[in-house]
């Protein structure tokens, strides 16, 4: 977990700098495919060195989130209010989080270690759908 948040603190700034040049939809779908490779690679590694790399990666991959979808929420507050949008946005990654949780551990338990991670990458690029459509632009 250490070196999870030492890969989150170093991209931090960064993110943010990639958010305001990229934007938050662009970045957001980034930290989504990225993510998935990642857990990918944390599953995979079979000595330290390569989980404390993975694991190192994964926070630098995730630091990607929270300047995006805050650049988003920012945008989306011309139409609701900013706490609204902020607690439908926390409460679903909440439920996301307790059903990703509870299945995870299920995987875990009946199909071994890495299968949480690997259907856990499958779903989450899957994530990319509804996301896509949420943000492409009316014609």
């Amino acid at each position: 977990m250490a070196v999870w948040n030492v890969g989150l603190l170093v991209a931090q700034i960064p993110s943010g700098e990639f958010t305001d040049r990229f934007g938050g939809a662009t970045v957001l779908a980034t930290h989504i495919v990225l993510l998935s490779v990642s857990w990918i690679l944390y599953c995979s590694s079979k000595a330290w060195s390569g989980a404390a790399s993975s694991a190192f990666i994964l926070g630098a991959v995730g630091a990607l989130d929270m300047p995006a979808r805050r650049t988003i929420i920012v945008q989306l507050k011309r139409k609701i209010d900013s706490a609204s949008i902020i607690g439908y946005i926390d409460a679903l990654t909440t439920l996301a989080f307790i059903i990703g949780s509870s299945t995870g551990g299920i995987l875990w338990n009946t199909l071994g270690y890495s299968t949480p991670f690997i259907i856990g990458s499958i779903i989450n690029m899957f994530a990319l759908i509804p996301f896509v459509t949420l943000i492409s632009p009316r014609k």
